[in-house]
C-alpha cells in the first residue's frame, strides 16, 4: 500500500512556509489531512481507521515531518492521544472517541509530560486528583499541551495523594477547563503549544484509560506507553528536506559534494536503522537511533544556513526555518542519555560518531 496515494505530502509542503510564517494553528493543513484519510492510519480497523502496520506508519511521518513539521508534530501528539485510548482497558470510551479521530471529526492531544518528563523536580504533583463518588475531581495544569484550543478531547494524567497516578480523557468544553495562551516558541509556534488549567474537573470513571496505579506510564495497566520512534522519524524526515537541498546545490557547486554525499549516506544508515526498529527488530539500539537523528537534523540544517549564507538567515528561506526547527529535538522527549552525548558533542567539537551496525 502507497503510503502518500492522495499526495498529501506535496499539499502540506505548499503549505509549510504559511503555517510557518503566521505561526497560526494549522487548520487548512490538518483538514487536508481529515480528507486524505491520514489520520486513520494511526486508528485500529475495529474504529474505523485502516490499522496500518508500524513500518506504514513510520513511513507516513517520515513524509509528514519532511512537508510540514509543525503539522507531523500536531499528528504525533493526537496519535499518542488516540493510542492510549486503543490501549485502555475501558472500550466504551475507545468506541466512542477513535471513529471520530480516525474520521477526522474529532480531534485529541495529549497532556501527560508532567508525568514523564516535565516538573519532575517540584516536591508537590502540578496535577492533583481525588476520588470521589463515580470518578475523580482533578486541579492542577499540564504545562505542554499542543492544540489545547483547537480539539475536542485531552488526555491527561494526574497524581492522588497516595503517590498512585491515573490518565483519563477530558472534553476541552468540560466545566473547568481552561485553555491558556500558547508559548511563543523559537519553531512551531503554529502547534499552539502551552499549559492547560484544570480546577475541580470531575472526571467519571468512564472517562478513566488507566490506573490507579504507581508509575502509571509504565504500570502496564492500559494505554501508558511512553517512548516510541516518532521522534526521531520526524528528525530524520526535517533532516531529509534540508539534504535534499544540498544534494541539489552541489550539482553546480562542486565543493559540497563531499559533505552533501556524506550526509546523505548517513541519513540513509539512519532511515534503515529506524525501519528495522518499526519493523521489530529488538538489536536495533532506539536510544543510539535518536541520538543520531537529532546530530543529523543538527548538522544538515546548519549545513544547508552555510551552504545558503546571507539568503538563508533571512525570514522565508527554507534555511531559516530548518534551523530553528531543528533546535526543537534538543528539546521535544530528549532523554538525559541523548542531552549528554551531545553535550559531549558539543564540548569537543568533534564530528558526530555512531557505533550502529
Amino acid at each position: 500500500m502507497a503510503v502518500d496515494s492522495s499526495g498529501i505530502f506535496a499539499t502540506l509542503a505548499d503549505l509549510a512556509e504559511s503555517t510557518n510564517s503566521d505561526g497560526n494553528w494549522p487548520q487548512e493543513s490538518l483538514d487536508h489531512c481529515g480528507k486524505a484519510g491520514v489520520f486513520a492510519w494511526f486508528i485500529p480497523k475495529e474504529y474505523r481507521g485502516t490499522g496500518r502496520s508500524a513500518a506504514e506508519i513510520t513511513e507516513g511521518y517520515l513524509g509528514l515531518s519532511a512537508a510540514c513539521l509543525t503539522t507531523a508534530f500536531v499528528i504525533t501528539q493526537q496519535t499518542a492521544a488516540s493510542d492510549r485510548i486503543a490501549q485502555c482497558p475501558n472500550r466504551s470510551i475507545a468506541e466512542r472517541l477513535l471513529a471520530g479521530i480516525a474520521t477526522g471529526a474529532l480531534r485529541a492531544t495529549v497532556g501527560i509530560s508532567h508525568l514523564t518528563t516535565s516538573r519532575q523536580h517540584v516536591t508537590r504533583p502540578v496535577m492533583q486528583a481525588r476520588v470521589v463518588p463515580g470518578g475523580f475531581t482533578v486541579t492542577g495544569y499540564s504545562p505542554w499541551v499542543t492544540g489545547g484550543a483547537h480539539v475536542d478531547w485531552m488526555v491527561m494524567g494526574a497524581t492522588l495523594d497516595d503517590k498512585r497516578q491515573i490518565l483519563f480523557a477530558v472534553e476541552r468544553t468540560a466545566k473547568g477547563v481552561e485553555v491558556k495562551p500558547h508559548a511563543r516558541l523559537l519553531g512551531l509556534t503554529g502547534s499552539c503549544t502551552g499549559p492547560v488549567e484544570l480546577y475541580e474537573v470531575f472526571v467519571p470513571d468512564g472517562d478513566l484509560l488507566a490506573g490507579p496505579a504507581i508509575d502509571v506510564m509504565s504500570s502496564g495497566t492500559g494505554g501508558g506507553r511512553t517512548g516510541g520512534l516518532s521522534t526521531s522519524t520526524l528528525a530524520l524526515g526535517l533532516a531529509s528536506q534540508a539534504i535534499r537541498w544540498l544534494v541539489q546545490q552541489s550539482s553546480s557547486r562542486t565543493s559540497l559534494i563531499e559533505s552533501a554525499t556524506s550526509l546523505d549516506a548517513q541519513w540513509k544508515h539512519a532511515r534503515d536503522q529506524l525501519m528495522r526498529a518499526a519493523a521489530g527488530d529488538t538489536t536495533v539500539d532506539t536510544g543510539a537511533l535518536r541520538a543520531l537523528a537529532n546530530s543529523l537534523v543538527i548538522q544538515s540544517t546548519n549545513a544547508a544556513m552555510l551552504t545558503a549564507k546571507g539568503a538563508g538567515y533571512v525570514q522565508g528561506h527554507p534555511a531559516e526555518r530548518w534551523c530553528r526547527q531543528a533546535l526543537f529535538f534538543l528539546v521535544w522527549s530528549c532523554p538525559q542519555n541523548v542531552q549528554q552525548a551531545h553535550l559531549e558533542q558539543f564540548a569537543i567539537c568533534g564530528h558526530p560518531l555512531s557505533d550502529m551496525q
